[in-house]
């Protein structure tokens, strides 16, 4: 049907809130891991579980703990359903791509896709899966790095949080020994974190095979451009050793994880340098259009 012109603009604000506040929407990450983890402790937490069961006063289904905190989590499905419920009602010339995308914030100047809110959605339910699964896996030993660096990551102005993961990937550290090549590199805005994958079995390899480098000391170059393998440089300067340079060649399972890696890290050492400059505090969630988690197998099979 076509969208008279009350409909229309309704629509248009509508896709303009998901477009324009879809990274605030990425708390939805921080709650499904923490919904999950509420899951894992309650057996062993009987008075807390029965606290909870006993709010239910009804004893209905629909009014119990689960059903209640399982609905943050559904949501973020089926805001894609409402965005395609939105499109199915539109005709074609409504989402006509006549707009700047870059001017989405003023609907009333342009027509804002129903596609383009579908898009970020989509994302964001992608994003939302792939830190569950950072939080599963790594968040421990993140806020065990965390509290062993305290005081580095105060004197060097950074700050190591889930929350503000750029980007993730499972890369090959192609320099270090070969029994501990296989890495999971994580991007945040403030440093870059490798772990070695061990680490979910054995914790204290830890302390001596990770690496944890300031965003605002490091040096990427991409000089091959074909291949999935990239080098971080990585140069501090201290009054004992003066300046050191270590470097890092990665290897990606694709092409195009190497060049997102890439984007991502200059783009956190440029928002890094900017942020110092004006003083600006650092943001509570990272405002990218998504975190990118790589399984290399099926990477490799889809390649």
């Amino acid at each position: 049907m076509s969208a008279r012109p009350l409909v229309r603009d309704a629509i248009i604000r509508v896709c303009a809130l998901f477009v324009n506040r879809c990274g605030d929407f990425k708390v939805y990450a921080e709650y499904a891991a923490a919904y999950l983890r509420l899951l894992q402790e309650l057996p062993a937490r009987k008075d807390m579980l029965a606290s909870l069961e006993a709010a239910n006063s009804s004893k209905e289904q629909h009014c119990s703990y689960e059903s209640r905190m399982i609905k943050p989590v559904q949501r973020v499905v089926q805001y894609p359903l409402l965005l395609r419920a939105i499109q199915s009602c539109c005709d074609q010339d409504t989402l006509q791509a006549k707009q700047n995308q870059h001017r989405l914030s003023v609907p009333a100047k342009k027509m804002v896709q129903v596609e383009v809110a579908l898009q970020k959605m989509q994302t964001l339910a992608e994003y939302v899966n792939e830190m569950q699964r950072v939080h599963e896996q790594y968040a421990s030993h993140i806020d065990i790095l965390r509290r062993q660096n305290e005081t580095f990551f105060r004197e060097k102005g950074l700050r190591i949080d889930v929350r503000d993961l750029v980007l993730f990937a499972h890369v090959q550290w192609l320099n270090a020994e070969k029994s501990m090549q296989e890495y999971v590199i994580f991007v945040f805005q403030t440093l870059i974190l490798l772990l070695p994958r061990i680490i979910r079995r054995d914790c204290k390899v830890c302390s001596k095979w990770m690496r944890l480098l300031p965003i605002n000391e490091v040096q990427v170059e991409d000089n091959r451009k074909d291949e999935p393998v990239l080098t971080i440089m990585h140069t501090r300067t201290t009054e004992r050793t003066g300046s050191q340079e270590v470097t890092y060649h990665i290897a990606c399972c694709q092409l195009s994880l190497k060049q997102q890696l890439v984007r991502s890290i200059r783009k956190a050492s440029s928002n890094f340098s900017f942020n110092k400059e004006t003083r600006r505090p650092l943001s509570g969630s990272s405002q990218s259009d998504g975190g990118y988690g790589s399984d290399p197998v099926k990477e490799r099979k889809n390649s």
